[in-house]
This record gives C-alpha cells, structure tokens and sequence, in this order.
C-alpha cells in the first residue's frame, strides 16, 4: 500500500518538474539564438553553456533586431567542461536527468509516456555530427523525434531540440488539469492518530484559563473606576449595571460561535470563517490595535501606581522601561505561565475582595459621604470640543461608553481556545462574568461610600489606592500598590504573549508578511514581531503623554469595534453555517441588543474625545495598510513593473548581458517582479468536496480567486476503502480547469476516511498546511473535528 502511494504522488508531482537546455558544440550563432528564444518560450528555468566561444555566444544572444526590449527570462551558466556541467546540474536537483537528442537504439520516442521522468536538461548535438562521446557518456537516456512524411536523415537541431522542450513542456505545464489517486497507508495513519492525541493534552484547566483571561479583566478595575465615576459621577453604578447586562447577552454570542469553531483568532476567525478574507483581515487590524492598547494601558497604569510608592518617578519613562524589560524576557523565552497566572490571580481577587470588606466597614461607619455624593450634580461634559452641562442621561451614556473598560480582555479567552479542556470555554465566560460584574458593580457604589467625588476625579488613576489608603491605612495602601503593579505588569506580559499568537496566525494566513514567523536560533522566538511591539507600543506612550485616559479611550475603540464585529459576525454565523453543531445558540434578540449596546458604547467613546480618534485612526489605518498592502500585493507589484517600464527601461546592451552575470531578481525591472509574482502564486490550496456538485464547486473556485494569491487550487475528494470516486469528478474539475485558464485546477481523490488523521496525512503528502485547506460548512461531527484544525469554512 505505502508504494501505491509513492508512485501515484510521483505520477503527479507536488510541483512541476524544472527544465533544463545544455548547449555545447553548437557552430552556428543563428541557432543558438533560436534555441535560446524556444527555451524561452517553454519554461527554461537555466541555460548552461559548455565550452561555447563568449564572443559568439554573446552575438548571438543579441535579438534586438527580432524583439526590442526582449529579456531572457531565465538564467545562464558558464562550464569549462561536461563533467562539471552535470557536477552542478546534480548539485541543483538531485533527481535531473539528462536527456540526449539522437538516433539510437535504446532512445524513446518524445511521444512515449515515460520520456521524461521529472527534472529534466536537453542536449543536442552538432549541426552535422550529432552528440559527441563525450556528450554521449552524461546522458541518462535518450529520445528521438518520429517522422511521418518521406523522411529526411534528421531535423535541424534547433527544430529538433525545440519539439522535445514543447514536449517536456506540455506535459508539466501547470494549466493542464491534472488528477492524482491516493491511497494512504494504514500505519501512517495509525501514527498519526497517535500523534495527534499526544499533541493535544488540554493542560489549562477552568480555574487556570480563568485566572489567564481574568488577570486581563480584572486588572481594568485598577484605572476604570475612577475613569467612570468622572463620566458617570453618581450614575456610575447604573453605567457598570448596563455593561454586566450587555456583556452577559455576549457571553452567550461567543459561546455559540466558538464552541461551532475552537481555534484561536477569536474575532478574526469568526470573520475568516463567515465572510471574505479582507473583512477578517481588517477585525485582525482592530485586535492588533486592541492587543497595542492593552499593554500601553496597563504599563501606564502601572507605573501609576508605582509613582504613588516612588513619587517623582516620570510616568513616560517608566511605562517604556516596563514595556523594554517585558520585550527582553519575551525574546528570551518567557512565556505567559498559567501556574504563576493563577497565583498573580488569585492575589489580586483576594486583595479586591479585602478592599470591599473594608470599604463596606468604613461605608457604615461615614454614610455622610455617600449621601454627599448623591447630592452633586451630574459632571460637565466635553463633547465635540463644546463645554455641555451633565445631566442624567449624559452621564449614563458616556458613563456606560467608560465603564466598557471595565470588561476589556473579555475576549482573551477566545485566543487560546486551542489550549483549553474540553467544555472549559463556557465555565470561563461564565466566571469572568460573574467576578467582573461583581467587583465592578461594588467597587463602583464603594467608591461613592469612600471618596468624595471631586477627590474621585483628581486620582482617577490610582483610585482603589485612594481607597484602600480611606480605609485601612499606609500599609494597605502600598500593598495595593504594589498588587496593581504587578497584575498590571502581568497584563504587559499577556500582551506581548497574545499579540505573538496572533501575529503569526495572520502571518502563516499570509495577511501579514511572513518574515514575521522567523525566530531565533537562539531561544527560537518570535524576536520580528516582539521588537515591532514594542516600537509602535512606545511610540504611542509618547505621542499621547502617557494620558490614561486618552489611552483608554484608543483601548476602548479597539474593544468595542470588536464586540461590533463580532455581533455582526455572529448573525453572519446564524445565517451562513447554521448547520455547524455549537454547544448553544443565541437568540437573536441577543445579537441584535448586543449589537445595538457596543455601537451606543463607540459612539460615546467617539463623541466624548473626538480628539483620541484621530490618534486611534492613524494606529488602525497603519496597521491596515499593512495588512492591505499584503493582501494586494499582486496587483502593486504589476503596477510598479508598468511603471519600471515607462520611467526607467534598461540599455538593450545591458539586458543582453546582465542574464549572464546575474540572477533574475537582481536584473532591473521585469524578471524580478516576474520572479517575486511567481513565488507569491506559487503555494497551492486544497479545497475538500465531499458531493462532486459543480455549483458548490465553481463558488469554492470563486472564493479562492477573490481572497487568496495562488495559482493552483486542488479539489480532494475522499472515498471509503473498497469503493470507487465519483464517476463526474474528475469530469467536473476539468470542466472547471478549463473555466478558469488562470488558475490551474487539479483533481485530488484519496482512498481512506475523512477525518483529522486523513486532514494532517494529506498535509504532509502534499506540502500543505491545514490552514490554507478549505471545506464546505460541515454538518456532521466527523466533518466538524476536521474544521476545528484550522481547515476553514468558506461555503455555506
């Protein structure tokens, strides 16, 4: 069975076999110059000259006449001798054969099936003579050209050597439609069955996952309660009421989605799987901004209440010095560790708790202040840069608006899915729901109790420090310092962790470049996108002064734009995969409110500081264009070759002699962008169809057209053992090939069962990673095991 598999992949080559033309004792420069503009013309990837006089070969390579402006497209090398021409060939592809044209015994017709046997180099012989001995002892095999008319002695080696490279050519052209049978070895299987249960252990339990996603939401009680109560003023309390009631509608939203899709991404994998490539593509721009926003704010805050330890300290400096030291121990190799997330956890819960017990105490000891309080009026506003008195439902608007800060990492949980139990994500949505309500709610109604609001508004930053100082004294006061510091700091280190994660999904999605998934040799981390972090996160330290509020503000934008997509994703979901099992199902009324909430939650953001808006637009157009720069990069590097071509032409003299010198990507112009454009196209796609249905077929064609740079789409079909594929398959896809001549469309049908096992073999058979794999909407539990690999979901 494993060689029935060896040979059907080698029947069809992973990638088309390389062409090859040797030149050597050919007299007459009109014939080389043939052969040089035929290899052209059939996809010679290199030319290697033997012994050829320069100066007749450099003539000869001189077709102004004939083509103006005419480059070769391919590169040419220089040999003193045979032996060191297939010294080098070998060197190159292990497997080349070279192939010598004549009239002998042992040569095959170039219309015999197995003439050519994958990478192949071409030699013809003399003019008059043929192939020398010494030509004659590096050849491999032979093959000949069949006449069929009166017949001469032999065709003008130019003719001759051009019919074999059409030839070689017809059959590994990439547009012809080809098809390939794979039978999977039952042992490969079985170990890869293996593997897989070995690779997936789910070590992050509830409380550890918990403690990860609630050092993220709970640490925005350190600096969003005094932001809240300068909004809300003595409303604050209803504002948090409404975001436990909004965010209570999402916990259900995100469950029912991820639980259909469990990979990470969160948003942007809701979006990758529900609509086009470009709107997931911008929700990864908005969770980039999100993941920035989170570490500014937090090393701010930090360094916050740092300062009210160390007074005099510069907050600018400090948060930069926390971001630099955070970069470093990442680059080093220090992850976020779910032990040590739950030790910082349950301090901090602890520490919170301990501070409502206090505050309640010292509440019913001084009741004066409460009612104090509710006596002020409503805060004054800056809306739109006018001065507008506060009444109460400025304050609830905006209040709510700020108090969304609150629940700023509720979406952390669904970026490390992959690594969570089974049946985990619910609890955590549920725990991180209920602590965050909890605290919100009480510590907005303790604050009231504790502090007068104008002391309130003057410390927003370090308010739970203002209060644990009211209620117990010095010694608390520092330990909450000290707790905030630390959680905050944990927060910085979260970001760093999430933004890598991300960063190299989009990366291995090609939404960002790919150097960003290179890593060190030395502790092999990601050391590209934590030093990119890390710039752009100081630069917005600085830029905004280390404002905590602005800088919340850009976090809120980030957060609620999200929740926005992901609601509209979420209907999306209900609409296009309504088959995919989930462990629950919304309402609609959910989405629908939920949906209403966020965007009453970022219009306030937006009108409360239009000023931090263009801050936030700037951060999130540079990092889209980025992303879109990526996304067209076909169609920008064809616009610079028109431009190369209209500015700048090279010297014909130059392009005649600059394919001898150097490789194509160092010629000025066309070769090089025709080179990058190539590679770009290069890596293949697999879509899996399961019913060989031509409508379903042509809109997965339409898809991979629209959203992904590739030219060479492949359609698997997988059949049970003993049976037969689908008589039309084969029929339908090239029928399809033939639709689009743009794309190359092959015909993949496997004998085996269709699972994760079969998913991860056809991976490494066919040099493809699952995330570049795509299905149709699965409405079984065998198919939904293969989507949650990463294979996505692009019909409905």
């Amino acid at each position: 069975m494993e060689s029935e598999a060896l040979a059907a992949a080698a029947a069809f080559p992973l990638t088309p076999p390389q062409q090859y033309l040797i030149i050597n004792n050919i007299q007459k420069r009109k014939n080389i110059r043939d052969m040089l503009l035929s290899a052209a013309a059939f996809g010679v990837v290199e030319v290697l000259v033997v012994g050829q006089k320069l100066l007749s070969f450099d003539q000869a390579m001189n077709i102004e006449d004939v083509l103006p402006n005419f480059q070769f497209p391919f590169r040419i090398t220089r040999f003193a001798t045979l032996g060191e021409c297939r010294a080098h060939l070998v060197a190159v592809e292990p497997t080349v054969t070279i192939l010598g044209i004549e009239i002998l015994h042992n040569a095959k017709s170039v219309n015999d099936p197995d003439v050519f046997a994958g990478p192949t180099a071409v030699m013809a012989g003399n003019e008059g003579s043929g192939l020398s001995d010494a030509q004659l002892a590096i050849c491999d095999r032979f093959v000949y050209i069949p006449q069929y008319g009166g017949g001469t002695a032999s065709l003008n080696v130019t003719v001759a050597t051009s019919v074999v490279m059409h030839a070689f050519a017809l059959i590994s052209n990439p547009d012809v439609c080809r098809s390939q049978n794979l039978h999977m070895p039952a042992t490969e299987v079985a170990a890869i069955e293996t593997e897989l249960e070995k690779a997936c252990p789910h070590a992050l339990g509830e409380w550890t996952s918990t403690a990860i996603t609630g050092n993220d939401v709970l640490s925005s009680c350190l600096y969003s309660s005094g932001i809240v109560a300068s909004k809300a003023g003595k409303l604050a309390p209803v504002a948090n009421i409404l975001v436990a009631a909004t965010m209570y509608l999402f916990r259900f939203i995100y469950i029912e989605v991820v639980s259909a899709i469990p990979l990470n991404g969160g948003s942007y994998n809701t979006m990758l799987n529900t609509t086009s490539k470009r709107w997931a593509a911008f929700v990864s721009a908005l969770a980039i901004i999100a993941y920035l926003a989170t570490g500014v704010v937090s090393a701010v805050s930090a360094s916050d209440y740092l300062q009210k330890e160390v007074p005099g300290l510069d907050t600018i400096w400090s948060a930069t010095g926390i971001l630099t030291v955070f970069a470093i121990l990442n680059v080093c190799g220090l992850n976020d560790s779910a032990v040590v997330a739950l030790i910082i956890f349950a301090v901090h819960t602890l520490t919170l708790i301990g501070l409502v017990l206090a505050s309640v105490v010292y509440a019913v000891q001084h009741p004066h202040i409460f009612w104090s309080n509710m006596g002020t009026p409503f805060p004054s506003l800056d809306v739109e840069g006018h001065d507008l008195p506060g009444n109460a439902a400025t304050a609830l608007f905006f209040g709510f608006s700020s108090a969304m800060l609150g629940v700023t990492g509720f979406e952390t949980a669904a970026n490390f899915v992959e690594e969570q139990a089974p049946g985990t994500f619910r609890k955590i949505l549920r725990n991180i729901w209920y602590l965050s309500s909890f605290f919100n709610l009480t510590l907005s109604v303790l604050n009231l109790c504790v502090l007068p609001l104008h002391v309130t508004t003057a410390n927003s930053n370090v308010v739970l420090a203002m209060m644990a100082s009211t209620t117990v004294g010095r010694w608390f006061e520092l330990w909450l310092s000290i707790d905030g510091f630390i959680v905050l700091s944990g927060s910085v280190l979260t970001s760093y962790v999430g933004i890598t994660g991300l960063a190299k999904r989009l990366a291995k999605d090609r939404v960002l470049p790919e150097f960003f998934l290179v890593e060190n040799a030395w502790r092999h981390t990601s050391h590209y996108i934590i030093l990119a972090y890390f710039v752009v996160a100081t630069s917005l330290v600085w830029i905004l002064e280390g404002n905590v509020v602005m800088l919340s503000s850009v976090y809120s934008y980030a957060f609620l734009g999200l929740l926005v997509l992901f609601a509209v994703s979420a209907m999306l979901f209900k609409l296009k995969r309504s088959q995919m099992p989930r462990e629950t199902t919304a309402p609609w009324s959910a989405c629908i409110v939920g949906l209403f909430m966020s965007c009453m939650g970022f219009w306030g953001i937006l009108m409360g500081d239009p000023k931090v808006s263009v801050v936030f637009a700037t951060y999130l157009l540079t990092v889209s264009g980025l992303i879109l720069l990526m996304l067209e990069r076909l169609f920008v590097l064809r616009m610079i070759m028109v431009v190369l071509k209209t500015i700048s032409p090279s010297p014909a003299s130059d392009k005649m002699r600059l394919p001898l010198l150097q490789s194509p990507s160092e010629v000025l112009g066309g070769p090089a962008i025709v080179k990058a454009i190539k590679t770009i196209n290069e890596p293949p796609i697999v879509f899996f169809c399961k019913h060989p249905d031509l409508q379903v077929l042509n809109k997965a064609v339409l898809y991979v057209r629209r959203n992904e740079h590739t030219d060479n789409l492949r359609i698997v079909h997988v059949y049970s053992r003993g049976g037969a594929p689908p008589a039309a398959f084969h029929d339908m896809v090239a029928v399809l090939d033939c639709m689009y001549p743009k794309l190359r469309i092959d015909s993949v049908v496997v004998e085996g069962e269709f699972s994760p096992s079969t998913v991860h073999w056809l991976s490494h058979a066919l040099n493809i990673p699952t995330n570049m794999m795509f299905i149709r909407q699965p409405d079984n539990m065998d198919a939904h095991k293969v989507s949650m690999l990463g294979v996505r979901v692009i019909t409905g």
